[in-house]
């Protein structure tokens, strides 16, 4: 049921590795609805226990590309298969210590396996359809992340208020178990690594990394994912503590938020179809508005939830834009690549927590990530119109092509 179908409908195995990033997504976003809650029980600072969104974060990028370098000669699916099981043990055991070094420690440890499954999963999925459906596949898998947002996330925080802390990680662990038989079920085994040397294939791959455009890419995308997650790290307290949300609608506002994600998600795959580098401007634009209402409207709780649901229609919408032109200019070495698009984002995933945490142990208040937040997207505007100028200069087609379906299945 998972082996490699010819008429553009995914195959199983696909959505079953959309399960695990779904597990690997849960995990990765949910502190940011306990965040307040965690740091209260284990009697830590908010900016201290903004560490497991960072340490989290610095595991994805650090090992992303080293992941996608030494397992390109292994077999892929029992690379899937321990990446999964790593990482829910380390969910179990998680929930079974209230010691923040230990815990920060396996959050790290679950970076990495997070990494591994990303990394592979994601050329497994490739391998399962047609060249000319890669892109859907890639897109799929990229639906667990937003499925995460808008189920996984809310879904954390109500559990957490409910049970606590731990009981979070024991869900997301439980996903992950789930993930984990499924995948040694029915995602496709029978491919095979490649026998070529791996300095020779790293030595060809790595060459890209010359390419301006690509670097430029990869810049916008960290810039953007700093802006974002400057402000989602630390939202908890801002709703809470600023815009007088009370408590017990957390989980509420963050179901709006994960719903105006999905609308970000689709508005911006219909745009990037048109004009990929159009739309990093448009949903760059749609951020800073999103953001100066938050600000604005920051003592009325109403008002700031709306904003904040814009803001998450926004940071959304440039996903698939950004991604397509990073493959779209890296069309001839994907493999390396894809290990370090990864972590690009997450670069952004650690440098946002930090510059918040910063930001608020400057004594700058709650509402102060917001601004840091507007000096980053400024930032990845000034990289977009550099991606513009390298475009323009060199004559470079439109990456929307890497994108389109073709005309025929």
């Amino acid at each position: 049921m998972s082996t490699s179908r010819t008429d553009g409908r995914m195959p199983l195995g696909v959505f079953i590795l959309t399960l695990g990033i779904f597990s690997l997504g849960t995990s990765e976003f949910m502190m940011a609805g306990i965040l307040e809650m965690f740091a209260g029980e284990l009697g830590i600072s908010i900016p201290d226990a903004g560490l497991t969104i960072t340490v989290f974060a610095i595991g994805m990028f650090v090992s992303a590309p080293i992941v996608s370098a030494l397992t390109i000669s292994l077999p892929p699916k029992a690379t899937l298969l321990t990446a999964m099981g790593v990482f829910t043990a380390a969910h179990f055991a998680t929930a079974l210590t209230e010691d923040f070094r230990i815990i920060l420690a396996l959050r790290l440890v679950s970076a990495v396996a997070c990494a591994a499954f990303w990394a592979i999963g994601t050329v497994v999925a490739v391998r399962m359809v047609p060249a000319a459906y890669s892109g859907r596949a890639i897109a799929t898998l990229v639906g667990g992340i937003t499925l995460a947002n808008v189920l996984g996330i809310p879904l954390g925080s109500f559990v957490g208020h409910l049970w606590g802390w731990q009981a979070v990680f024991v869900t997301v662990g439980v996903f992950s178990a789930a993930g984990l038989v499924l995948t040694a079920l029915f995602v496709d085994g029978e491919h095979t690594p490649s026998t070529e040397p791996l300095g020779r294939i790293l030595r060809r791959e790595i060459v890209i990394f010359k390419r301006l455009p690509l670097l430029v890419a990869l810049g916008t995308t960290v810039l953007f994912q700093s802006a974002v997650f400057t402000t989602l790290s630390y939202i908890t307290p801002m709703l809470t503590q600023v815009a007088g949300l009370p408590e017990h609608l957390v989980s509420v506002a963050m179901l709006m938020f994960g719903v105006g994600t999905v609308i970000g998600v689709m508005l911006g795959g219909r745009y990037a179809h048109v004009n990929m580098l159009g739309n990093v401007f448009l949903s760059l634009a749609g951020m800073l508005v999103s953001l100066a209402l938050m600000w604005a409207l920051s003592g009325w709780a109403p008002g700031f939830l709306g904003a904040f649901v814009l803001f998450g229609i926004a940071s959304f919408s440039i996903a698939g834009a950004l991604n397509g032109r990073v493959f779209q200019i890296a069309s001839d070495s994907q493999v390396l690549v894809a290990g370090f698009n990864v972590a690009a984002f997450n670069v952004g995933n650690t440098i946002g927590p930090t510059v918040g945490a910063l930001l608020i142990s400057a004594g700058l208040g709650y509402l102060s990530p917001i601004a840091g937040s507007a000096v980053l997207g400024l930032g990845a505007v000034a990289f977009a119109v550099w991606a513009w100028v390298l475009q323009r200069r060199t004559a470079q087609p439109d990456p929307r092509a890497a994108e389109r379906e073709p005309a025929r299945a």
